[in-house]
């Protein structure tokens, strides 16, 4: 009971703030009133009313699916390493909101991430975050040995001193799903050129692939509100969607890209012809997904992981199930893919944790090959198993992604460890996946760190792209309109500062 009322504290303590942020008040007024609250969560000994004496650590993480409150794999993790860990899990796109709520409250927990370089600096400048080289030494041992010739170049590595742990700066990329049994129903090979790829898009949605009688299928998923799936078509033309490029030695936006118009122009001729998700511009993530797993794409852009593993073969509704391997469309020029970020996030432990050796421990269990495993898979013999190939095989209803993340399977990974137990899990068609997002992807131009022009330039993509696949007029002259637009309200600065930070790295 205790455990869930410190839990229940987090959600309760979240929601106050978030009221106080919306009332205008300032941050002064918000720490005082919070610093009471964050008393009564994280200062008293936890255990206290049984007798227990385990150190407290408070984390807030990103999911992409709420665990239960009290699951199998925080409690494990509390029973192996002694620590009563207290994380908070918020879905990806909540997490900055969080952050900043509480960053403003003064109220961050222990352990927390950012992902740039001058994030970095102003928690350093401003005493927020605790230098961890010491730390390091003393309780990480795991982290060092699996990670630290990544130190150097991590974002929170400042003055020669390390304020912060990097936790992914690699990407695996997105990759282009394919299915293979409607390829074989329809007697086609998997497609790799932009020909190739159109001839297959239009049988995909007409020819009946899934050979059931019904005109139920449309080739292509697609969602404005889920980019990714959007980013390759792009990238054929060799477009880094959302994402920077040179242009006649300028940073600019991907859609100052001299092929972007010919990439809309492409996607709006798959639209016209019903071979992309006709209500692409407004459905939901959730609801395109939903239409992949219930069997209406034959394409699918997005992260192999997903799409090949952990929904599979749960989310999968077809009977039997859909087979599906990956590719590549390459365009005209030899472009295929989209951008193959670098990710600099990284944790750091606040200067105000009361137990900065547990948190440290904490982080270095979870790099620890029991900790990834017991993070990535579960528990042995409750989630999962070997089997007689030494393959990892789920148990019972934690074969469902969807029942392996309700009990905190994939949920408490702050640390990955890497080259660990999650390529274990992964099937040899992810794996493939991988491979093909590596191997083709879309160049960019890097930046460190956001020019400072992008909080006052007045300029809407999406809107823009919206436009011109609907407009009814003459697009390269809309286009350019809009593009006027952008350099008039900010853009010309926004160049000029991403130019120079470009060049300076």
């Amino acid at each position: 009971m205790r455990k869930m009322g410190i839990r229940k504290g987090w959600i309760f303590l979240l929601a106050l703030l978030m009221a106080v942020a919306g009332s205008g008040c300032g941050s002064e007024g918000m720490t005082s009133s919070a610093e009471v609250e964050k008393s009564s969560l994280v200062s008293a000994e936890p255990g206290s009313a049984v007798g227990e004496s385990q150190p407290v650590v408070t984390a807030l993480l990103y999911g992409s699916q709420l665990p239960a409150e009290e699951n199998g794999v925080l409690t494990k993790i509390r029973e192996v390493t002694g620590i009563d860990f207290q994380p908070l899990v918020v879905e990806g796109g909540a997490y900055t909101e969080k952050y900043n709520t509480m960053a403003a409250a003064g109220i961050l927990p222990d352990i927390f991430s950012n992902n740039t370089m001058k994030a970095a600096r102003e928690l350093v400048e401003n005493g927020v975050v605790m230098q961890l080289d010491s730390l390091l030494e003393e309780y990480g041992q795991e982290i060092i040995a699996n990670r630290g010739d990544q130190f150097a170049d991590c974002a929170a590595m400042i003055d020669g001193k390390l304020y912060g742990i990097p936790t992914m700066n690699f990407s695996r990329g997105n990759a282009l799903m394919v299915r293979k049994d409607w390829l074989d129903h329809l007697g086609m090979e998997i497609p790799t050129t932009l020909e190739e790829f159109y001839e297959v898009a239009k049988a995909f949605t007409y020819n009946d692939p899934n050979q059931n009688g019904k005109d139920d299928t449309v080739a292509i998923a697609a969602a404005m509100s889920f980019s990714t799936t959007l980013s390759f078509l792009y990238g054929i033309y060799g477009v880094p969607y959302q994402q920077q490029c040179v242009v006649d030695g300028r940073v600019v936006p991907y859609y100052m890209h001299p092929k972007y118009l010919e990439a809309v122009q492409f996607i709006r001729k798959l639209y016209e012809e019903g071979l992309i998700e006709p209500d692409l511009l407004t459905i939901p993530n959730m609801s395109c997904l939903e239409k992949l797993w219930n069997g209406v794409y034959g394409f699918y852009y997005g992260d192999p992981t997903g799409t090949t593993n952990n929904w599979y073969p749960g989310r999968y509704t077809e009977d039997p199930l859909p087979v599906m391997t990956y590719t590549w469309i390459e365009g005209p020029d030899g472009s295929a893919g989209s951008p193959l970020a670098v990710d600099l996030t990284f944790l750091s432990i606040n200067a105000k944790a009361k137990h900065p050796d547990a948190a440290m421990k904490l982080l270095n269990f979870l790099c620890s090959e029991e900790g990834n495993r017991l993070a990535f898979a579960g528990v042995q013999g409750v989630h999962w198993d070997w089997d007689e190939d030494g393959k990892v095989v789920y148990l019972d209803k934690y074969a469902d992604s969807s029942e392996q993340r309700n009990d905190g399977v994939y949920c408490y990974w702050p640390m990955l460890r890497y080259e660990g137990f999650s390529d274990q899990l992964k099937t040899e068609i992810t794996q493939y996946g991988y491979e093909i997002a590596n191997e083709h992807n879309c160049p960019y131009a890097y930046l460190s760190e956001i020019p400072k022009a992008e909080d006052y330039v007045s300029f809407n993509a999406d809107e823009m792209f919206s436009a011109l696949l609907m407009t009814s007029g003459d697009m390269k002259s809309e286009y350019e309109a809009y593009i006027k637009d952008y350099l008039n309200n900010g853009g010309t600065e926004w160049i000029e500062e991403a130019t120079d930070m470009y060049n300076a790295q």
